[in-house]
């Protein structure tokens, strides 16, 4: 893992093991079905991608670069936003998902361009919510 990632994982088992102290186990259990339910839902809906209806739009004044949004419906019914913001030195590309019109999840990443002469890859960093 990168050492980002892995202290993110590492405070993430703390405040989790946090949590376990405080609450019951049938609470536990519930929790861990509604992430289990936000997973289920956010693989579905990115299988389903080239089924829904996509609106796209140039969105003026929210960075000097520009930006690009991508609203996906499926039966009228709002499922993801994809929001893409460029920038001189990188990108940040946001990502909502719904369930009966709710926000359920929510991924951000931001990319920082790293190119040197030798070209190396653009770096990474993304959270969510």
């Amino acid at each position: 893992m990168k050492p980002i990632k892995k202290a993110l994982f590492s405070l993430l088992l703390v405040v989790m093991g946090l949590g376990f102290q405080f609450t019951s186990f049938a609470k536990v259990q519930n929790q861990s079905s509604i992430i289990q339910n936000i997973r289920l839902e956010y693989h579905n809906t990115n299988k389903n991608l080239e089924s829904y209806q996509v609106v796209k739009k140039i969105l003026y004044s929210y960075s000097a670069e520009g930006s690009a949004l991508k609203l996906y419906y499926s039966n009228n019914k709002l499922k993801k936003i994809y929001v893409k913001h460029f920038g001189e030195t990188g990108y940040i590309a946001s990502q909502y998902y719904f369930k009966h019109s709710k926000l359920i999840f929510y991924y951000n990443e931001y990319v920082r361009y790293n190119v040197s002469a030798q070209g190396s890859a653009p770096h990474s960093l993304a959270s969510s919510f």
